[in-house]
């Protein structure tokens, strides 16, 4: 039987993707969350501040971000921007700023990109590591876009299907700017206009030219009388508000 020696687990245990203005991992905070940068812009900033007694280390990865039709995000290195410094320390109580220098771009659609701050090991915590200890380090993606010139928002429901207990929707974002809404609701009419159902579940971003879908749980009946569902995602960058009457069923 192969004994276990010291054990660290090095992948991204936390990954703190919210739409706060600040991300709270573990000891430290990082802020803002997301930025965001107009068109013309050549630098950006995030600052990290070690909430923890003992000396925080990260270093920096940057990444390209789409997303797939499943809804999953796409990472790829990312060489364009110059990121100051790869690596930081950052004291018990203090706070370190980490600069972005950003591409030169046209400007005609949003181009998003994620910052990621990977907490490394202490070397004295890593030397006191015994027998099958696991250390757990913190992770934090921070979204991070330039903006277009001109932002044009085309969103809309591109499916909708309603089940005896359950909707599933699509929210299909072709515009040139991504959406973030904290949250996404469903609202049910029937054909005298009068509501039939009314559901909230947690958004997350679609970037543009995505498509994501959403699962609200509906009351028993609200199925076969509903004939048009309107949505809106959240309160967060360009507000989507849309409806439709093209349902797939299958109510029994």
């Amino acid at each position: 039987m192969m004994k276990l020696s010291n054990v660290i687990v090095l992948g991204a245990i936390v990954a703190l993707f919210g739409l706060s203005a600040t991300a709270i991992a573990g000891d430290f905070s990082v802020s803002p969350i997301p930025v965001a940068v107009p068109i013309g812009a050549k630098t950006a900033s995030v600052t990290v501040r070690n909430r923890g007694s003992e000396p925080l280390h990260l270093a920096v990865r940057v990444f390209s971000w789409a997303q797939s039709v499943e809804s999953a995000m796409i990472l790829t290195p990312d060489t364009t921007l110059v990121v100051y410094p790869r690596s930081l320390t950052v004291a018990p109580s203090e706070q370190r700023t980490v600069r972005i220098g950003l591409p030169s771009t046209s400007g005609n659609q949003e181009i998003a990109y994620r910052v990621l701050l990977e907490q490394l090991p202490d070397p004295a915590a890593l030397a006191g590591v015994k027998g099958s200890e696991v250390v757990v380090r913190t992770n934090v993606g921070v979204p991070l876009f330039i903006e277009p010139q001109k932002a044009t928002a085309a969103q809309k429901i591109s499916g909708a299907v309603l089940s005896r207990t359950g909707l599933d929707l699509k929210l299909e974002n072709d515009g040139d700017v991504h959406i973030e809404p904290t949250t996404v609701s469903a609202i049910g009419t029937d054909a005298a206009g009068k509501q039939t159902f009314s559901a909230t579940t947690p958004g997350w971003y679609i970037l543009r030219g995505a498509t994501r879908g959403f699962t609200f749980a509906i009351p028993a009946g609200a199925c076969a009388t509903t004939t048009t569902i309107s949505a809106t995602a959240g309160t967060g960058h360009n507000v989507f508000k849309g409806s439709t009457t093209q349902i797939t069923r299958s109510c029994s």
